[in-house]
C-alpha cells in the first residue's frame, strides 16, 4: 500500500490545528477540561481535533483502521486490531493536554501512518511555532525544507535529555532513578511531541520512556531513526506500535546507547 502524500497529510494537520486548537487555547472553561484518569487530562479540544483528523485522513485511506487517543479510551478494544490491520492512522490530536489547558505553550499533535504493524510515515506539528516535522520511511526526517539531524554524541555526563520515570517497573524505575546524576542536564517537557521535535532537531541527546502508547511514540520512532538516530528497547528489540512497555531508549548512535543503557541499567558497576 502506498503512503499518503506527506505534503497533503500536514496541511489537513495544520488546518485542522488553526481551526480545533488555536481558538480553544487559553480560552478553556472549566467544564471544557476532564479527567479520564487522576492527572490524565482531554478537553473539549482533544475531542474536537481527533474527529476532524478522524474524518479528512479516513478520506484519503477510507480502508485504514484510525486509531486515535480518545477513540482508544472509549473503545478498549481498538488498540488489539492495531497490529492486524493492513494499514492505520495512529492519531495523538492534542499531546500535552495538561499543558494546553494550563496554558502552557507545550503542546503538539501527533500522526503516524502504519503498515502491517510497522510505522511508514509521521508528522509531528508544534501549533504556536507553527513547525511542521514529517518523514517517510528511508527519506529521512524534514522540517521547512531542511533535514533533521540528531545531536553529535558526546560523553555521557555532557549529554542532554528526557528521562520519564511515571510509568513502569517501580523497581526498575528507583534504580534508573538513583543513576541518571552521570548522566548530563534532564529536562521534562510534558509533552512527547515537543521532546521528539527537540531530539530530531539536536537540541537534546537521548530520551527513556517507560510506557508507550503508540501515539505518543509511533510518528517519533520514525523521525528520530530518519534523523539518524539509534533507538531500541532496553532489552535491545526494536519498538514497534503494538509495544505497549519501555524502558524505550533514543540516543544519537548505537554506541552512545549503549553508554546510556549501562549506565541506566547499572552494567558499568559490574
Amino acid at each position: 500500500m502506498p503512503n499518503p502524500d506527506l505534503d497533503r497529510v500536514a496541511a489537513i494537520i495544520r488546518t485542522a490545528a488553526a481551526e480545533e486548537l488555536l481558538p480553544r487555547y487559553g480560552r478553556l472553561a472549566a467544564g471544557d477540561i476532564s479527567e479520564k484518569a487522576p492527572g490524565d487530562f482531554v478537553t473539549v479540544a482533544d475531542g474536537a481535533m481527533e474527529r476532524r483528523l478522524e474524518a479528512e485522513l479516513g478520506e484519503l485511506s477510507p480502508s485504514s483502521l484510525v486509531v486515535g487517543e480518545e477513540g482508544a479510551f472509549s473503545d478498549r478494544g481498538l488498540l488489539s486490531r492495531l497490529g492486524e490491520a493492513q494499514s492505520a492512522w495512529i492519531i495523538d490530536p492534542l499531546d500535552g493536554t495538561a499543558n494546553f489547558a494550563g496554558g502552557l505553550p507545550m503542546f503538539a499533535v501527533i500522526v503516524a501512518f502504519a503498515v502491517h504493524g510497522k510505522v511508514a510515515a509521521a508528522w509531528i506539528y508544534d501549533p504556536l511555532g507553527d513547525r511542521m516535522a514529517l518523514a517517510e520511511i528511508g527519506a529521512g526526517a524534514w522540517m521547512a525544507g531542511k533535514r533533521m539531524r540528531v545531536a553529535t554524541a558526546a560523553e555521557p555526563a555532557r549529554m542532554r535529555g528526557v528521562l520519564n520515570f511515571r510509568y513502569g517497573d517501580r523497581t526498575i524505575v528507583t534504580r534508573m532513578a538513583a543513576r541518571c546524576h552521570r548522566l548530563g542536564p534532564l529536562i521534562t517537557l510534558g509533552c512527547a511531541g515537543q521532546e521528539y521535535l527537540a531530539l530530531c532537531s539536536g537540541k537534546l541527546h537521548f530520551a527513556q520512556y517507560t510506557r508507550l502508547l503508540p501515539w505518543d511514540h509511533a510518528a517519533g520512532s520514525l523521525l528520530h531513526r530518519e534523523a539518524g538516530g539509534h533507538a531500541a528497547l532496553f532489552d535491545g528489540g526494536a519498538y514497534t506500535p503494538v509495544v505497549n512497555a519501555g524502558p524505550y531508549l533514543l540516543a544519537p548512535d548505537r554506541e552512545s546507547w549503549s553508554e546510556i543503557r549501562a549506565i541506566l541499567a547499572g552494567e558499568e558497576e559490574s
